[in-house]
């Protein structure tokens, strides 16, 4: 009997479609629409300000939405738990390297890499978004020297040699580079600035060179 019924009742919505569009029978129920709050804007400026308040909080502190595609562990796993086979495990022990004489956490034995604070002797050198600070660190509490901005450069990190400093960091192109009205978002620039800077007098530090690689 259901099955009938369901058969009668979806007989009955054709037969019913098939009258109104030939216009045999006329229909009574208004047509209701699912959006009907909706409105036109009455003015540009109305509809900016519509789709303003209602995309403040896809704003974060890193522009628009998220920018940077965000994976997690569980995304990473590669199907490992399916693969069937068991997991290699590496048969000796990777000796620990410790630190470099500049004070950085490094890989591998006597490659340095860059980092934010650098250390030779008594002097420490640090760097803090564009901002290359000196410090005396022979006493018991270091001594603030000096300090030299790093001209077009975010986030760097450095290196230090003797009396040189080697920065590195985005261009700060990237960060300032803004899309035109009616333009396609041109994306980040891809370029990386290395600075050198002259600390042979820490309470005078020196830019020498600056130049901006692909």
């Amino acid at each position: 009997r259901v099955g009938l019924a369901a058969t009668a009742l979806a007989g009955s919505f054709v037969a019913g479609m098939v009258v109104a569009q030939t216009g045999g029978g006329q229909v009574t129920d208004p047509v209701r629409l699912t959006h009907a709050a909706l409105r036109p804007a009455s003015s540009c400026e109305e509809l900016r300000q519509w789709f303003v308040d209602r995309a403040m909080d896809q704003v974060t502190a890193w522009g628009w939405g998220d920018p940077y595609p965000v994976y997690y562990a569980d995304d990473l796993s590669f199907g490992v738990g399916e693969a069937g086979g068991p997991v290699p495990v590496a048969g000796a022990r990777t000796e620990e390297v410790g630190s470099s004489e500049t004070g950085t956490n490094v890989q591998e034995a006597g490659v340095d890499e860059p980092d934010t604070v650098k250390t030779s002797g008594g002097l420490m050198v640090t760097v803090d978004g564009n901002v290359l600070s000196t410090y005396d660190v022979s006493g018991d509490a270091p001594v603030k020297l000096g300090q030299v901005v790093l001209p077009g450069v975010d986030s760097a990190e450095i290196l230090l040699s003797g009396d040189t400093v080697v920065a590195v960091g985005p261009e700060r192109g990237a960060a300032t580079r803004r899309a035109l009205p009616g333009r396609p978002f041109p994306g980040l620039l891809q370029e990386t600035r290395l600075t050198v800077v002259d600390v042979g007098h820490p309470s005078d530090p020196t830019v020498s060179d600056t130049r901006v690689f692909d």
